[in-house]
Order: structure tokens, then C-alpha cells, then sequence
């Protein structure tokens, strides 16, 4: 997905995204994640929805029940440096309802 934004989404839109992924504010990921995800499945499909939601999947309905969960994933250090995990932290907080 965030492949996608980097070739679809505007330099303006691209970095409000980043910002707000990026503020350590879970409230304000949870809404950048989901506003990608709308922007994502709207432009390929729904079956893009099940690619980035893992209908399906056992990882599927793996969320985060508050904001201490959020934090502790985004302090850990993998957070800072590996893209993959990062987009796991995303994807999680964009299934999340707390």
C-alpha cells in the first residue's frame, strides 16, 4: 500500500500521510492508515481490501485493544528501522477500534 502512495498520491498528500504515521499520536496514524487503505481500495479494487486486510488470514483479526498497545510497538526499535514491521503497525492500528 504505502508503495502505491508513493506513485499515486500527490508530494502534498504523501507527506501529510507521513506525518501522521509518524506522530507517535496513535488517534492520528489510525486516520492517515485509514484514509491510504480508502484512497488504496478505491483506486484498485476490493480485491485490494482483502490483500491489505487479510480477510481470511489468522492475522486477520489481530488488533490493538488501546493506546499503551500502540505505544509499546511503535518504542520498540524494529519501529525506527525495518519498513516491514512498521507497515504491520499500521496496517493493525487502521483494523483497531478502541
Amino acid at each position: 500500500m504505502q508503495d502505491w502512495a508513493q506513485v499515486n498520491l500527490s508530494p502534498r498528500d504523501l507527506s501529510a500521510y507521513r506525518e501522521g504515521v509518524l506522530s507517535g499520536d496513535a488517534d492520528r496514524a489510525r486516520l492517515a492508515v485509514s484514509a491510504l487503505r480508502s484512497r488504496y481500495v478505491e483506486a484498485e479494487g476490493h480485491g485490494a481490501e482483502r490483500e491489505i486486510t487479510g480477510w481470511g488470514m489468522a492475522g486477520a483479526y489481530d488488533t490493538y485493544e488501546n493506546m499503551s498497545q500502540v505505544t509499546a510497538d511503535m518504542k520498540k526499535p524494529e519501529y525506527a528501522s525495518d519498513p516491514a514491521y512498521r507497515q504491520r503497525v499500521y496496517d493493525k492500528i487502521a483494523r483497531s477500534r478502541y
